[in-house]
């Protein structure tokens, strides 16, 4: 029996009743599972539903009942009698009354509890249906009633039974359906399908799972989490496949691990022996090899010499003697020299790295004498040196030739016009000269007051200005948000066909826009009135601005009891487009109560004038948005946010705030008129005034006159080019001239001596002191006296920031810059230039104390300023910091910085702006501290073969790298002072990832990086002859070669007495070279 069968009888209305009760139901559990009802209200409402729906069933059940029990015993009888009577009747009719039945139950819609808002779509369509069209239900219905009806009618035996018609009329709009009444005679009575409960209870709880259902997946995943963990098998440990590894082996050295007191024989603070990384440090001189391999059998003392050539004469010599070392070059390179052991007792191996400096040092020498390297050219700090003593430039606003150095060699410091005089380096010097010329050189300069009319404008995000008043109000430190002064020129003046144009072109918009910002060069005094308003909280309250605008300003007033605002002031280019210039800080202005103020500053070029401040206030976005939020609340968009900009830009103002007015300027004062200019009353087209000026030049450049240059300027002139142009391509041609560019190391007179010395111990031009003072001592005979001069001399500090540059390769940092993400600080704090100024001032020291060379690696002092030190000492406390001249000698022993090793500049040279390169430090140090340069690197796929053999730490890969035999050579060189050098990150912090471990060199173990120093300077003999060596190199613009060994020699014995003193191995070089 199915479930529809313990239904009781209902009529139709009481189906749509319950129907329309399951349906609520069903929407009343769907709200309840969205959280829409909660809690006692929801309980409450399920009841009423259930208690509904059992009211309608109970109904139906009443219905049930009233029908007379003998409906049902006449109804079996009846049944009965049937049966015997007429078996195969009853057997035709019994399934059509149940097919009627079971149709009536199909047509019934089936609810699922798929949620409330399914259900009442549900219910709208089914009462859209009703409307249209007659009840499917109903119809059913009917059909089973006119079932009942034939089967209650006496049978009649004669006939034979007819089937049950399936389609019967459909009754009328209207009408009632008749009830059940109990049959004349007994007949076939179904029983009534129950209620199916179970589809209800089934419903419900599907609704209560959907009610719980996160609660239930949480708990269910959380149980299958712990069965999981409970059941999972416990971890074997397996061991690690061990790969091989080369000798020694790279382990890392653990921490001591506690043993009992008899089983430690050893110290657990010291490695063990096979776990220390050895290395060896070599150093390789040319002179050396040959007396230690060669000298013995050519050239010792009381011994014959044997062979064609006398090696020790060789060393010795300052000549070139090419052919006697052609000789050399050929025995060494067919193994010739030295001969097998065999066939000679006290014959000495060559080593490969020894045999490869002999035979490279000597090829180097036949290449210099075959380009003939007498001549060199001015490289970009000689030009910049002569530029600035020419025209006066401040390069702290206007430096064009920092630009050239990318373009000029960083890697050595040969300078021989075949390698560096390219067509880019030519264009770009051109350009360079022109821009210079143009910024300096003028027909007309301006050397009479002006009658200015100074105005200062607001600006975006800083200042308001108003009718003779302007008010600083917001902080700014970006250079283009300052507030920049106006100027109106309204001196009367004759117009000449002579007026230069500012920037040397006829646009006129331009023109006026420079005129109207900047001012010509000269000394210049501005006066103004000043004061500080609204230095108080009686404006600013809670009521109208908001509880955290209120505690800012408290905190400000707290932090500031004079009641005083900054005013700052600056120079800054003509325009913001300028590529080589850039701003200059003047000073600063106290303004507290009402009062006159004033400040005087002088220009070397046109510039802008501008001032800020940098209070400690909020910005004029970040106070809008604050009081926005207050008055709007949860409604503050950005919106009302601007409409609170608009209402602190008005001229009521309730905040802090500098209120400027009467600005005077007066000037210029003290014009210096550059010799290369002209006045405005003299005539230019005379031969005379312009032989004279280019007569200064040639005799300031310490070169002999040459009229060509007049009758340069002559034909342009010719070509009708301005005079001012044709004036400018005349010098631009003395300037690009080779008598001018290329300086010869064999002069012939005075002049071109002096100047050669000058460009080689002072990269500058020549000046009348220079020239007087080297007479003098040339007289004398005071080699030594004349460096001691030249070091002590104001220009000397060019030759120290010209070979700081070059001998660390800073120029390799412009090209690596260090990661903006990464080190956001290196910008923040200028550490850049700072680090570059330690190293200067450090060798500076070096030279004028004349320090031991020793200290290059090893000191216990060093030169910062303040952000320096709070980088190295890691206080570093938030605040911006440009300082850049208040450098002060400061001991460095706490933070082991002494030395260049530990030197912000030389550790980001080499690294390459994200992760240091350890391997290039090492490099540096063995070719420039050790005297030992490395080897051509051999032809090795280096990438294969990490791909193919590779370690985490540095130690594993320099383990991989050295089992490779064409790289063991240099590896066992390098790999030691690599591992302790990887202590520093790319700009000079100290790197998280370091590994602290001890490496053995040459049979010593050293554990950090201050045993390295100390190690390194007990080699003060190799690290003086390769900084003397890099000091030739530099000074006289070319590579060290074969003929300068002897001198080299001659340099290291005599300052051996008093430890290689810095000082003392310049002015040696100075008495071999310049002298």
């Amino acid at each position: 029996m199915s479930e529809q069968e313990n239904l009781p009888a209902m009529t139709a209305e009481q189906k749509e009743k319950l129907r329309l009760k399951i349906a609520e139901l069903e929407s009343l559990e769907q709200e309840i599972a969205e959280g829409k009802i909660q809690g006692d209200e929801a309980e409450k409402l399920l009841d009423q539903s259930m208690l509904e729906i059992e009211a309608v069933l109970a109904e139906a059940k009443e219905l049930e009942a009233q029908l007379p029990s003998s409906v049902d015993s006449n109804t079996e009888t009846s049944v009965a009698s049937e049966e015997s009577i007429n078996p195969a009747g009853s057997a035709k009719e019994t399934p059509l009354a149940e097919s009627a039945k079971e149709q009536a139950l199909e047509d019934l819609p089936v609810l699922k509890a798929s949620g409330g808002s399914l259900a009442k779509q549900v219910f709208d369509e089914k009462q859209a249906e009703q409307k249209k069209a007659p009840n499917q239900l109903d119809q059913s219905l009917d059909k089973f009633d006119e079932s009942l009806k034939s089967e209650v009618k006496q049978p009649n035996f004669e006939d034979k039974p007819k089937p049950l018609q399936t389609k019967s009329g459909k009754r009328k709009k209207g009408t009632t359906k008749k009830k059940l009444k109990a049959p004349s005679k007994p007949v076939i009575r179904e029983k009534k399908k129950a209620f199916p409960w179970g589809k209800v209870v089934a419903l419900l709880v599907i609704a209560g799972i959907a009610l719980s259902y996160k609660d239930i997946m949480a708990f269910v995943k959380q149980q299958q989490a712990e069965l999981a963990e409970k059941n999972k098998p416990k971890a074997v440990k397996k061991k690690e496949e061990v790969t091989p590894k080369p000798k020694p082996k790279p382990v890392v050295v653990e921490k001591p691990v506690e043993t009992e007191p008899e089983e430690e024989p050893q110290n657990f603070f010291q490695p063990q022996e096979s776990d220390v990384f050895t290395g060896e440090l070599v150093h390789y001189s040319f002179n050396q090899v040959l007396k230690d391999k060669c000298v013995t059998c050519h050239g010792a003392e009381g011994k014959e010499v044997e062979g064609d050539f006398n090696i020790a004469l060789l060393i010795k010599s300052r000549a070139s003697n090419s052919k006697a070392w052609a000789k050399v070059y050929r025995s060494i390179d067919k193994g010739e020299m030295p001969p097998p052991k065999e066939d000679y007792e006290d014959s000495v191996e060559l080593k490969g790295e020894e045999k490869e400096l002999l035979l490279a040092s000597i090829k180097d020498m036949f290449e210099e004498l075959k380009e003939g390297v007498a001549t060199r050219v001015l490289t970009p700090y000689e030009l910049e040196n002569t530029m600035n003593d020419l025209f006066d430039i401040d390069v702290s606003m206007y430096n064009p030739f920092k630009s050239m150095h990318q373009t000029y060699s960083k890697e050595s410091y040969y300078t021989h016009q075949r390698k560096v005089l390219s067509p880019y380096y030519i264009s770009q010097y051109y350009n360079i000269l022109y821009d210079v010329l143009q910024s300096f050189i003028g027909l007309r300069p301006q050397v009479d007051k002006m009658d200015v009319k100074t105005t200062l404008p607001g600006s975006v995000y800083a200042a308001k200005a108003f009718k003779n008043e302007t008010h600083i109000r917001w902080p700014q430190s970006k250079p283009k948000l300052h507030t920049g002064f106006n100027f109106e020129d309204k001196t009367e003046r004759k117009a000449t066909k002579q007026d230069r144009y500012l920037d040397g072109n006829e646009n006129e918009l331009v023109n006026s826009v420079l005129a109207k910002r900047t001012l010509p060069p000269g000394t210049y005094k501005l006066t103004f009135k000043a004061s500080t308003e609204n230095m108080s909280m009686s404006k600013i309250t809670e009521k109208k601005y908001g509880e955290e605008v209120v505690r800012i300003f408290d905190e400000y007033f707290d932090q500031n009891p004079n009641l005083a605002m900054p005013l700052h002031f600056h120079l800054e280019p003509p325009d913001f487009a300028d590529p080589f210039a850039r701003g200059k800080f003047l000073e600063t202005i106290e303004v507290s109560s009402e009062g006159e103020y004033g400040i005087e500053f002088t220009l070397r070029r046109r510039s802008a004038l501008a001032c800020n401040t940098t209070a400690k206030l909020p910005a004029q976005r970040q106070l809008a948005n604050l009081i926005s939020y207050h008055k709007h609340g949860d409604k503050h968009e950005n919106k009302t946010m601007q409409i609170e900009m608009k209402n602190l830009s008005q001229k009521r103002y309730d905040f802090p705030m500098i209120k400027i007015s009467n600005l005077k300027i007066e000037g210029p004062y003290n014009v210096q008129l550059n010799p290369l200019s002209f006045k405005e009353e003299q005539r230019l087209n005379s031969d005379t005034e312009i032989r004279e000026k280019f007569r200064y030049l040639h005799a300031f450049n310490g070169m002999k006159f040459n009229v060509i240059y007049t009758y340069l300027f002559r034909d342009f002139q010719k070509d009708k080019m301005k005079y001012e142009d044709a004036y400018r391509n005349a010098m631009i041609m003395f300037f690009m001239s080779p008598k001018f560019l290329i300086l010869n190391s064999e002069p012939k007179t005075i002049e071109q001596k002096v100047r050669y010395l000058s460009y080689a111990a002072h990269k500058s031009a020549p000046s009348h002191e220079f020239h007087k003072s080297y007479s003098d001592l040339k007289k004398r005979k005071d080699a030594l006296g004349l460096g001691k001069w030249l070091i002590d001399h104001d220009r000397f500090p060019r030759f120290v920031q010209a070979f700081t540059y070059q001998w660390l390769k800073l120029g390799i940092i412009e090209q690596n810059q260090p990661d903006t993400g990464k080190y956001r600080n290196y910008y923040k704090d200028n550490l850049a230039d700072a680090q570059r100024l330690e190293a200067e001032f450090y060798l500076m020291n070096m030279f004028r104390e004349n320090r031991p060379v020793r200290e290059l690696v090893d000191s216990d002092y060093s030169f910062w300023n303040q952000a320096l030190e709070n980088f190295y000492t890691g206080s570093y406390q938030g605040q911006e910091s440009d300082d850049l001249e208040n450098f002060v000698k400061r001991s460095s022993k706490n933070q082991q910085r002494g030395g260049i090793l530990t030197m912000g500049s030389f550790l980001t040279a080499t690294g390459n702006g994200v992760d240091p390169l350890p391997l290039r430090r090492a490099a540096w140090i063995s070719d420039n501290l050790l005297d030992s340069p490395l080897p051509s690197p051999p032809d090795v796929d280096v990438v294969d073969f990490e791909n193919e053999r590779s370690g985490k730490t540095l130690r594993e890969r320099l383990a991989v790298h050295a089992e490779n035999p064409a790289c063991h050579s240099c590896h066992k060189r390098l790999d030691s002072l690599a591992i302790l050098m990887d202590k520093f990150d790319s700009i000079g912090g100290y790197n998280n990832h370091y590994n602290p471990e001890v490496v053995k060199v040459n049979g010593e173990n050293i554990n950090d990086i201050e045993g390295l120093k100390k190690y390194l300077g007990e080699y003060d003999q190799p690290m003086a002859r390769a900084f003397t060596r890099k000091l030739i190199s530099f000074m006289m613009g070319r590579e060290v070669g074969v003929k300068d060994e002897a001198v080299l020699d001659a340099i290291l014995k005599a300052t051996e007495a008093d430890g290689y003193r810095v000082g003392d191995l310049y002015s040696q070089i100075v008495k071999y070279y310049l002298f």
